[in-house]
Formats: structure tokens, C-alpha cells, sequence
């Protein structure tokens, strides 16, 4: 199973793979189809990059030059830590086929798809926008020189971003490394 983690053969790249049919039983063919049908027709599927950007679903790892050597930089330099930049390293070279697949198959599919399918809904529902207006012209959020579509816009958008967001977190594993078991941090 380690071995498989740090992507040393195909099989945990197909294995990682198969999250993606969380997404059929969440979402249901049909609801997949209209979503990414909904992507293109009205030219969301930019909107929904860009707020996929703003959950971190496109990871960046940050690496600094020292001693002529692009490393990852910590703040104590441990013969543990050696070990783990090691470690890493070689994970992140022999685990490209596994990243892939998981960034770009299961957690940007499923982000577009959950954001579009809510997008669509927000935008479907006047009773919500009819009292979301409201609400912002009682708080004072809304006047006469704020663009009332705008508004409603940017709340859907926002709205759908996060439940997009949510939806990743919901269906597929947490990488990040409070989710990694202590010997490995």
C-alpha cells in the first residue's frame, strides 16, 4: 500500500481512478450530463476554473534555491526533515501518474460538475434571488447605484463556488498534512 501511495506502479494511479464514481452515485448520470452540458452552454466552465483556483484545487508547491539546489524550505533543518524533503521528492517524481489523476480527473471534475449543477439551480430559483435582493436592500447592501444582477450574480457564483468546494472535500480524501498520520508530518 506505501509503495502504491508514492505511485511505484499503474495500479494505484487506476485504483485512485475509480473515486471518480463517487460522482455517479452523488451526482447520477443525468445530472453529470446536464452540468458539464451547462458548462459549455453558458460559458461557466471558466467561471468554475477560476473559483476551483480560489479552493486550491490546482496545488502549488513552493521550493527555494539553496546551495545552487531547488529544495522544499522549512524552518528546521533536521536530519527527520532530510529524510521527509527526501521522501518527498521521490514521491513526487514517482507518483506523477496518480497526481494526475487526481487533480485533474477526480477533484477538478467533481468541483465543475457540483459547481455547475448549483449554479444552475441558483439561477433557476427566483423566490431565492427575489428575497436574497431584499434582504441586501433592507441591510443596505443594495441601493440604487448597485447593479442588481451583478449582485445576485457574484451571490450564486460565491454560492456554487463553495458548494463545489465542499462537494471535493465530501468526495474524495484529504491530502493536506493534518491528514497525514504523525510519522509521517
Amino acid at each position: 500500500e506505501f509503495a502504491s501511495k508514492l505511485g511505484l506502479n499503474l495500479r494505484g494511479a487506476l485504483r485512485n481512478s475509480t473515486q471518480s464514481l463517487q460522482n455517479y452515485v452523488y451526482f447520477g448520470a443525468k445530472g453529470m450530463k446536464d452540468s458539464l452540458a451547462y458548462l459549455d452552454s453558458a460559458n461557466i466552465g471558466a467561471l468554475a476554473q477560476t473559483e476551483a483556483k480560489r479552493h486550491g484545487l490546482f496545488p502549488d508547491v513552493v521550493t527555494s534555491k539553496i546551495n545552487g539546489k531547488e529544495v522544499f524550505t522549512y524552518k528546521y533543518d533536521t536530519v527527520s526533515r532530510r529524510f521527509t524533503e527526501g521522501l518527498e521528492t521521490f514521491a513526487a517524481k514517482t507518483a506523477k501518474p496518480m497526481r494526475w489523476v487526481e487533480n485533474k480527473v477526480n477533484r477538478q471534475l467533481t468541483f465543475k460538475i457540483a459547481f455547475a449543477l448549483r449554479h444552475q439551480q441558483l439561477n433557476n430559483n427566483a423566490g431565492m434571488i427575489e428575497r436574497d435582493v431584499r434582504n441586501a436592500i433592507k441591510s443596505g447592501r443594495l441601493d440604487a447605484e448597485t447593479d442588481v444582477n451583478e449582485h445576485v450574480q457574484n451571490l450564486i457564483t460565491r454560492r456554487a463556488s463553495n458548494f463545489g468546494a465542499n462537494m471535493v472535500k465530501e468526495l474524495h480524501y484529504e491530502y493536506s498534512g493534518f491528514a497525514k498520520p504523525p510519522v509521517l508530518r
